[in-house]
């Protein structure tokens, strides 16, 4: 079932392929923010139990959590991408790189140009393709 679900996800971001419309279950989030003085994330809190819905579009993607939904215009970031993962721009400037092998979603925000870093990273795991 793993091998399916990650040979879907690789078939929907594989960087030549077209993005099929699909929707994708995260049932956990854990936030981490960059520690400047080791130049690693640290976690903030435990991680949560939540459902977050993230519906795939070729130039966006949807979110949807609780009350919110959003939708978050994106380019695909190909020098960032292989056939382990792909990562992609918001319109806002944040990070979402979406790992197979792991089926996680990373999604790196609030950038600090004094640094150069991202100061948040959330990861969004124990996921699903919802039919």
């Amino acid at each position: 079932m793993k091998k399916i679900i990650l040979l879907i996800l690789m078939s929907i971001f594989y960087v030549n392929a077209q993005v099929e419309d699909c929707t994708i279950l995260s049932k956990y989030v854990e936030t981490y923010q960059l520690n400047y003085s080791s130049g690693d994330y640290e976690s903030n809190e435990d991680g949560e139990w939540f459902d977050v819905y993230l519906t795939f579009r070729l130039d966006y993607i949807i979110v949807e959590a609780a009350d919110i939904e959003l939708k978050i215009f994106w380019n695909h970031l190909s020098e960032f991408s292989d056939e382990n993962s792909d990562c992609y721009e918001t319109e806002d400037g944040d990070i979402a790189c979406f790992f197979y092998d792991t089926q996680e979603l990373f999604v790196y925000s609030d950038y600090n140009e004094n640094v150069g870093e991202y100061d948040l990273l959330e990861v969004y795991s124990k996921t699903s393709v919802v039919e």
